[in-house]
């Protein structure tokens, strides 16, 4: 599973984060989720076939922490052999192995792609958080 992961806060983004945590819980968990489901619309976007396709899921839920909401969100596939897809498989016939199907990475791609769109999305949404908390 891919996360994202932010580290080397400074005491003043440390304060941002409890406050948007406590201040904006909802506007905080429409952001993860809105950031989870764009990994899915491009993972759907480059899975191969209609049935795995349709299993694309995403949760977001808010853990508590010990001094904040820390909040996460999750895309995952659970039709069958949805993992063959993503990773490749051998390909076998009765007299032994035949050769290799290189996978999709249609997780792996989309995740690569937002986290390139993350920090800018994420800067927009501090951004606003300030505006309307008058810092």
């Amino acid at each position: 599973m891919s996360s994202f992961e932010i580290r080397g806060l400074t005491e003043f983004e440390r304060y941002l984060t409890r406050v948007i945590g406590e201040t904006y819980p909802a506007e905080a968990k429409r952001f993860m989720q809105k950031q989870a489901n764009d990994v899915k619309t491009q993972a759907m976007h480059d899975t191969p076939d209609d049935v795995t396709k349709a299993h694309w899921k995403t949760a977001t839920q808010s853990k508590r922490g010990a001094s904040a909401d820390f909040i996460e969100s999750t895309v995952t596939n659970h039709a069958p052999l949805s993992y063959v897809n993503e990773n490749g498989h051998r390909i076998v016939n009765q007299d032994g192995e035949y050769g290799f199907s290189p996978g999709v990475h249609m997780l792996e791609k989309a995740m690569i792609k937002k986290e390139t769109e993350f920090s800018g999305e994420l800067n927009v949404f501090i951004s606003r958080t300030l505006e309307e908390l008058e810092l």
